[in-house]
């Protein structure tokens, strides 16, 4: 969640008003009561739970990822929490393109 808000300061600085998306709102709550009501969805919604529990597609999460992060770069956000998860995104990618 904290990423995301990192995220989400870069599609600001790229002029995007977020302030405006009500979906991004729920990201700049408290977060341990964001991060509650996410564990919450995937509990009690069948479809989310099922999304995430699919959504294996390695190589376009880790494209994605790597863009918003070099653009944040770019832009010099400050990215802490999403800079932070570069090695635990590459290790899982490693781990991903290993499956069969």
């Amino acid at each position: 969640m904290l990423a995301a808000r990192d995220a989400l300061a870069v599609v600001r600085a790229r002029g995007v008003n977020v302030d405006d998306m009500p979906d991004a709102q729920l990201f700049f709550g408290p977060s341990a009561s964001v991060a509650e009501g996410i564990r919450a969805e995937y509990q009690t919604n069948p479809a989310a739970r099922k999304i995430m529990q699919r959504h294996n597609g390695g190589d376009e999460l880790t494209r994605i990822y790597r863009d918003v992060l070099d653009t944040g770069l770019q832009l010099n956000v400050a990215m802490p929490h999403l800079a932070a998860l570069r090695d635990a995104v590459d290790a899982w990618r490693a781990k991903a393109s290993t499956r069969p």
